[in-house]
């Protein structure tokens, strides 16, 4: 009998051997099939499934579109009709479901007898004896008083008055219905005379009353007695106000009530809602609603009433330098990855096996040198900076402290020989030593182990300062004038504030040799401006590689002989430095070239792109702007913030972004023409859409923009664009082409309302408002406002990374 497979069934077999760790799972969803890692669309339009090795997940959380015609991301709060609203996972049924619900309802008005009061409004009826106030929407009572029919005068609860002799008290019933009334009663029995009331603050006549500061309480004499009428709150600010009880008002944003305490049978003021507060993260402050990404990360966090909650969650693989979403299963040449969160609290990118789930690799060993000497004839004085940020986990910063250990092992530490001072750094800097505080290695190695982890921030500029502005290679901290002076720098990702980690830098390296290590991926641009020349720096690929090292480390030192040998004990509380053999062949130190994203080879680096871009047919170590899909047909123009808040030096940023946009716009096949304003206390056209047709006229003509250097007047920008009909075929606008306006600014505009208007007048002429905000001082809200839609506003951290959004809003523009 003959015996053979089907085609099919063969082709499979070849597709299960070639796939790796991906399989052939399939999923099926609503009677569709979709293979392995396919992405298709959540049935609210806004959140997106994958198919993950036969299961089905939502990676991409979002909720629907019903209340405003958006989508939100999960935890997003946003405001509409009034209301605030977050997107929330919420369990009915059995089965989890996205739905936008009210988080802050809207404040409501009340109307009472024809008439209608704010929220917080006061007010009386009818005989103008009890006061009442409008709590959003509900009408409550505040002083409870009879009216004017006793003697035409109003009386508080509890209140005497005399009428033809006899003398009265103010008192109230409920009746069967719940219904308060309010009546006098004949005091019984009489009280006989009038007799006056002594108190702390005067005496008082017979029904006066009166309020005894610094309390609150209204109190009346009553024949000889005093009796308190009403409690009330002493709401001390700045000055002390009165409150009554049930009261409800607002101070500095924050709303407050005076309600009774039936422990201290008193009232006090206690605080309903703190308002919209603002934000603390890594030492700036962001108003509600406000979205920021983590410094270097992927992922977006939402502040809200002075919480911070994560709305776009990620990771940065180092594998191909972008970010993928959290629990979206990706892949890289047929092996599949995933982007989890993991018992730490941090976004991880882990390797899948052939059924999804993760690969437990074993930390990897490397044999670690030692010094078979202490350098003894070396003077120096080391200043250690280790970044301890949130990109690296607390175990591995372990593994820097101990590498670190077995560095200052080969030195001979001391007062004549070695000195090592050590920082520590994140969103803030520790000194963990001076150069004068250890004498020797064993006091030195308690501090390296002694180095607290802080996880957050990379805000590397603070630690250089810090050595500058404390002088901490001075005599006063244990520096000597006479040796040379080395700072050592250990760090996973690029700094917080580029810019300002450059100049301190700078100042740095007039005063020591500042060496780098860069762990991972960090921007060549970086590594070079920090280090003081190239062969300062050191590349590996991960914190598993970096006793690798400690060969080149010593080169650049004393040259130490390396040798298996034991390294010198550290204290018996701290890790033991062992010493396994040494590697054979050190890996050479080699320069990467590559702009954007770089792969190590045997002879050195292959260098690629990320999304968005391709290599340039120039020079194969650039990266450029990938073309339009479709051919655009388009008029742009730059409105540009020109206002003295840029600098001089921002502002040349700022301009060579615009080249680098419009070389991308203007290359084949598109169709666009450009134009040109810049703004502060008024408006310069620079140049309309008919002045050049050539690309290098306008990039010069960009170049060349004038630095105004004044106020932020951002609706004189954009009010320019239909007053002067920029758009229109005199100017050089064509009727066929899409008329798109990009507005790029560092700051809030001098008069909101006024930006907002005159945002709204030029969208209503047909024309298409794509916003840039760069650096700290921006407005969200204005800015989202400004723009087309919210996916037209884009924002950079500094002008330094401008280049970052360059391909996303090039993007964005090709669909407008």
């Amino acid at each position: 009998m003959k015996m053979g497979l089907h085609v099919g069934a063969i082709l499979v077999l070849i597709s299960m051997m070639t796939t790796g760790t991906l399989g052939v799972l399939e999923c099926s969803h609503n009677g569709q099939t979709y293979q392995n890692t396919e992405e298709f669309p959540h049935e609210n339009g806004c959140a997106k499934y994958q198919c993950q090795f036969g299961t089905v997940v939502t990676y991409h959380e979002a909720c629907g579109k019903e209340v405003d015609g958006n989508c939100y991301r999960l935890n997003f709060q946003f405001q509409a009709n009034g209301q605030v609203y977050q997107c929330r996972k919420v369990l009915e049924g059995g089965v989890y479901v996205y739905k936008n619900e009210i988080a802050i309802p809207r404040i409501e008005n009340c109307n009472d007898g024809g008439s209608s009061y704010q929220s917080l409004d006061k007010f009386k009826r009818g005989d103008e004896c009890r006061e009442y106030q409008c709590q959003n929407g509900v009408v409550v009572a505040l002083d409870p008083a009879c009216g004017r029919e006793l003697d035409g005068n109003c009386h508080l609860l509890g209140e005497t008055a005399e009428k033809d002799g006899t003398v009265y008290v103010c008192t109230n019933r409920t009746d069967d219905n719940a219904i308060t009334f309010f009546e006098y009663k004949p005091v019984d029995p009489q009280p006989k005379g009038t007799r006056q009331c002594p108190t702390t603050a005067g005496t008082f006549q017979n029904f006066d009353i009166f309020i005894i500061p610094p309390l609150c309480h209204k109190r009346q004499c009553q024949n000889q007695n005093v009796k308190i009428l009403q409690k009330q709150c002493a709401f001390k600010k700045d000055n002390i106000t009165c409150k009554q009880q049930g009261e409800v008002w607002t101070q500095d944003g924050i709303t407050y009530s005076c309600v009774f305490n039936e422990t201290r049978q008193d009232p006090n003021a206690v605080i309903l809602k703190k308002g919209f507060a603002k934000c603390k993260r890594s030492e700036q402050w962001y108003d509600t609603f406000a979205v920021h990404q983590r410094p270097h990360d992927c992922t977006y966090e939402q502040c809200q009433d002075g919480k911070t909650l994560p709305v776009q969650e990620g990771c940065m693989s180092s594998i191909d330098n972008q970010c993928h979403e959290l629990n979206l299963v990706f892949k890289v040449k047929d092996t599949a990855f995933k982007c989890i969160l993991n018992d730490e609290g941090l976004y991880r990118i882990v390797e899948l096996d052939k059924d999804g789930n993760p690969i437990e690799k074993a930390e990897p060993t490397e044999a670690i040198p030692v010094f078979d000497r202490h350098c003894a004839t070396f003077e120096s004085d080391f200043i250690i900076v280790l970044d301890s940020s949130g990109s690296i986990v607390s175990t591995t910063f372990k593994k820097v402290l101990h590498f670190v250990s077995v560095l200052v092992s080969g030195f001979d530490i001391g007062p004549k020989n070695v000195r090592v001072g050590l920082l520590d750094f994140s969103d803030k800097v520790i000194t963990v030593a001076n150069l004068k505080d250890n004498d020797d290695f064993d006091s030195l190695n308690k501090s390296i182990y002694s180095t607290p982890f802080i996880g957050d921030t990379t805000n590397t500029h603070l630690a250089f300062n810090k050595i500058l502005d404390e002088n901490m290679f001075g005599r006063e901290n244990g520096g000597r004038d006479e040796v040379p002076k080395i700072v050592i720098v250990i760090t996973d990702g690029n700094s917080t504030e580029p810019e300002k980690t450059a100049k301190a830098a700078k100042s740095l390296q007039n005063l020591a040799e500042v060496i780098i290590i860069g762990v991972g991926y960090i921007k060549q641009e970086e590594l070079n401006t920090i280090a003081s020349r190239p062969e300062d720096i050191f590349i590996i690929g991960d914190y598993s590689q970096i006793f690798s090292l400690l060969v080149k480390l010593s080169e650049k030192t004393c040259e130490a002989i390396i040798v298996p040998t034991e390294p010198p004990p550290p204290p018996p509380t701290v890790p033991v430095v062992t010493a396994p053999p040494p590697p054979t062949v050190c890996p050479p130190v080699v320069v990467n070239p590559c702009q954007q994203v770089a792969t190590r080879t045997a002879d050195g680096f292959d260098c690629s792109c990320k999304d968005g871009y391709q290599v340039s047919a120039n020079d194969s170590t650039q990266c450029e702007v990938t073309p339009c899909s479709n051919p655009i047909i388009a008029d742009i123009i730059y409105v540009v913030d020109s206002s003295e808040s840029i600098g001089g030096d921002n502002y040349v940023k700022a301009l060579e972004f615009l080249v680098k946009l419009t070389i991308a716009f203007k290359s084949k096949p598109n169709d666009v023409r450009v134009a040109c304003l810049v703004y502060s206390w008024g408006v310069q056209l620079v140049f309309d859409l008919s002045t050049f047709t050539n690309t290098d006229d306008i990039i010069k003509a960009l170049l060349a923009a004038p630095y105004m250097e004044k106020s932020t007047l951002t609706h004189k920008g954009l009010l320019y664009i239909p007053n002067n009909e920029l758009f229109s075929e005199a100017r050089g606008g064509r009727p066929n082409a899409k008329d798109i306006v990009i507005l790029q600014t560092d700051g809030a505009s001098g008069v909101p309302n006024m930006t907002k208007r005159s945002a709204d007048y030029v969208k209503s002429k047909g024309a298409h408002i794509i916003t840039v905000g760069i650096g700290k001082e921006i407005k969200r809200e204005e800015l989202e406002y400004v723009a087309s839609s919210l996916n037209a506003t884009f924002y950079s951290e500094s002008y330094g990374v401008l280049e970052y959004i360059q391909s996303e809003l090039f993007q964005y523009a090709c669909t407008v």
